[in-house]
């Protein structure tokens, strides 16, 4: 993902307001705090558009207007999104919309595999390396994204990455063009962030990302626990405007999880963002990007410091220390003996 090592970068991201991970979960809503949400929500909305459409543009070339034409658009004809429903799954399932086809188009035309429900999980691979070996690995033992409900796998050239042996899993990448990006900045990283929204901009055509309650971006040398992360966002609403915070350094790129919330508002959004943050581009790499662009779009964090384990952050070495953390993920992870050692000694899988 490209990630900022642990450096100190511009308080960008820290422009909308935190939260503890230990927070109680949020009651039921009932039929009218569901009522009242909406009608709260299009006040809010309304609200920030006025306040941001007074504001002037702020030193250093990032605007704090940037949601304003968002939110009145929201304000007129969006209603909170609804929270994808289990008891729909079947329906769904046999879907033969435009998108349903496309997802399971015929073998060599890029596909990805839908199923409705919690998580949909992609990653981005460079074709023909340790990436491309790490992800046909975890496609055969369906594990990491193809553990989620649904997955896409993008790159710069359609590659079939094989199928799971209970042939349930069969994975194709979605070509978004050229992956190649240049390294540079004051720490050397991969100046990534034009690739990725691109990605990006790809999940919100696709828009199997609307019947899951949270999105993730997984790196493919991390060694990812879709069941755990269940565990973790169980205790938030998924239709809230929401990320979650992997670090304490910032939000780090090797998982990025955001709720069906913040989807919405970022795919609102997205194009301010990368007219606003493009002096960013050749400073810092793909999260930095997307944690300035949730933070100048209102998308609130929330601290979750059991979601990753990586030298970035809190100076964990998991390559040298273990995976046996209980986290959600653990990065980096480059070689295939090396990502089957972590998860052997996880405890997170069974035997066999």
């Amino acid at each position: 993902g490209g990630g900022s090592h642990g450096m100190a970068v511009p308080a960008l991201g820290d422009l909308a307001p935190r939260a503890h991970e230990e927070v109680a979960p949020p009651a039921p809503p009932t039929g009218a705090a569901l009522a009242a949400k909406k009608v709260a929500a299009t006040r809010d909305s309304a609200a920030a558009a006025d306040a941001a459409a007074s504001t002037k543009e702020v030193a250093g070339g990032a605007r704090s207007d940037i949601a304003a034409g968002e939110a009145k658009s929201a304000a007129k004809d969006a209603a909170p999104p609804k929270r994808p429903s289990a008891s729909t799954n079947a329906t769904k399932a046999a879907n033969t919309s435009s998108r349903a086809a496309d997802v399971r188009a015929p073998p060599g035309e890029g596909v990805s595999w839908e199923a409705p429900g919690k998580l949909y999980c992609f990653s981005v691979m460079m074709v023909g390396g340790y990436e491309e070996e790490l992800l046909r690995m975890q496609v055969a033992r369906g594990i990491s994204i193809f553990a989620c409900d649904s997955f896409t796998v993008m790159s710069s050239a359609v590659v079939d990455l094989g199928a799971a042996p209970s042939g349930l899993i069969h994975a194709k990448t979605d070509d978004i063009g050229s992956l190649k990006c240049n390294f540079g900045g004051p720490w050397h990283l991969a100046l990534n962030s034009e690739i990725f929204v691109h990605a990006w901009q790809h999940v919100f055509q696709k828009g199997i990302y609307r019947d899951h309650s949270w999105t993730v971006k997984a790196d493919p040398d991390a060694v990812f626990f879709p069941g755990r992360l269940l565990q973790r966002v169980d205790r938030h609403d998924a239709i809230s405007n929401i990320y979650l915070n992997d670090c304490d350094q910032g939000l780090h790129g090797p998982l990025e999880v955001i709720s069906i919330g913040g989807m919405e508002n970022f795919k609102k959004g997205i194009t301010n963002c990368t007219d606003s943050l493009q002096h960013e581009f050749t400073t810092w790499g793909e999260d930095v990007f997307l944690r300035h662009c949730l933070g100048l779009l209102g998308v609130n964090r929330v601290d979750d410091f059991r979601l990753l384990s990586e030298p970035a952050c809190f100076n964990e070495d998991p390559v040298r220390d273990g995976c046996s953390s209980g986290k959600v993920a653990f990065h980096p992870f480059k070689s295939v003996q090396s990502y089957e050692t972590c998860l052997d000694k996880s405890g997170g899988l069974p035997v066999g």
